[in-house]
């Protein structure tokens, strides 16, 4: 493992890897204190409005000609508010969905329409390359990572790491060093500082209300991964999220191993995982949100809204092809490798995302 002495240089490396790989970062590195960082983000709808207005601007311009003309008075304002209620929006008609979709996995796989001005918030690759149109939009999605981003309206806490598609904010990451605190940090930072509901106000915060923005959360140290898709307070659960380190029978145990090319043992997160390709398909098909039935104290039917799941494992195909669990690793009934999801795209070019 790569020496590392503070979470600042931690973050530092997380962010020069996302960055040579594509995303979109703003601001000085290394990490220079007192700088906003966060500048772009919009708490109150916990948007990121350049990203989102840019690219339907970029990659929509009919509609967004029609939305203009239809909201002469600051339509970049009213499309911004549009987008935060359509997150929002409450959607009794899911349990027809296949595969079930809300809030930010919804409005990014299904778009959303104002008058008649119809948007999609993503474009995800296609089968194949016969639309050079599909293409270009797909190269033009804006993955953006966001460091120390204060995201409540009503205090000044603050997420190492917000990573952002479009504008719309996906996944929230906590980063620790094993050298000065582990990951058990992380995990109580999330539990007890991180509340979807405001403690004080009793308000809601858009950044951690289940689904309706950021869809995954991990705690990540230079060993570990963990994540959990619902912020809970105390009750909240994680889930181990790393590659199992190889045992004598074929299996893999608990952790991770060393990984020398990488440099941490918790690389392919950022590496692999986060890779714009990689992760496009993860959020294109390989996130799903679980719904069941339920009656009230009247026998009412509702549906129940479960954790948003993950059907990737950052493990490699042998271990799966063999059924074999690694103690401590991820294990849902959707499951399927990170590599697997990989191998069951189209080849692109002669590669595989």
């Amino acid at each position: 493992m790569a020496a590392i002495h503070t979470e600042e240089q931690f973050e530092d490396e997380v962010c020069e890897v996302l960055k040579a790989n594509g995303w979109l970062y703003e601001g000085p590195l290394p990490y220079q204190k007192g700088f906003a960082y966060d500048k772009g983000y919009d708490r109150r709808t916990a948007l990121y409005p350049e990203d989102a207005i840019a690219w339907v601007k970029e990659t929509q311009p009919d509609a967004w000609n029609k939305f203009a003309k239809n909201h002469t008075k600051n339509p970049e304002a009213v499309f911004i508010r549009r987008l935060a209620e359509e997150l929002d929006r409450d959607r009794p008609t899911i349990k027809k969905e296949t595969p079930q979709l809300w809030g930010s996995l919804y409005v990014l796989r299904k778009g959303f329409k104002d008058i008649n001005a119809t948007f999609r918030m993503a474009q995800f690759a296609p089968s194949n390359q016969q639309n050079p149109t599909t293409w270009a939009h797909y190269k033009k999605n804006r993955l953006r990572v966001v460091r120390q981003l204060h995201y409540s309206m009503h205090n000044q806490l603050c997420i190492d790491l917000v990573l952002f598609l479009n504008g719309l904010p996906l996944a929230t990451i906590e980063v620790k060093t094993d050298t000065t605190q582990n990951i058990e940090e992380a995990v109580r930072q999330y539990k007890y500082d991180r509340n979807p509901i405001d403690v004080a106000t009793k308000q809601p915060e858009p950044l951690l209300s289940f689904g309706k923005r950021a869809l995954v959360h991990f705690a990540v140290s230079t060993d570990e991964v963990r994540m959990t898709t619902r912020l809970s307070g105390a009750a909240t659960r994680f889930l181990p999220f790393n590659r199992g380190t190889p045992d004598d029978m074929g299996g893999a145990g608990a952790g991770n191993p060393p990984d020398d090319k990488l440099g941490y043992s918790t690389g392919y997160l950022w590496h692999e995982i986060l890779k714009p390709d990689a992760w496009l398909a993860v959020l294109g098909k390989f996130l799903s949100v679980e719904v069941s039935e339920h009656k009230n104290d009247k026998g009412k039917k509702g549906l129940h809204r479960l954790t948003p799941v993950p059907s990737l494992s950052p493990m490699g195909c042998r271990q799966r092809a063999l059924g074999c669990h690694p103690k401590g690793s991820v294990d849902r009934p959707t499951l399927c490798s990170i590599r697997q999801a990989r191998a069951s795209q189209t080849p692109l070019d002669g590669w595989r995302i």
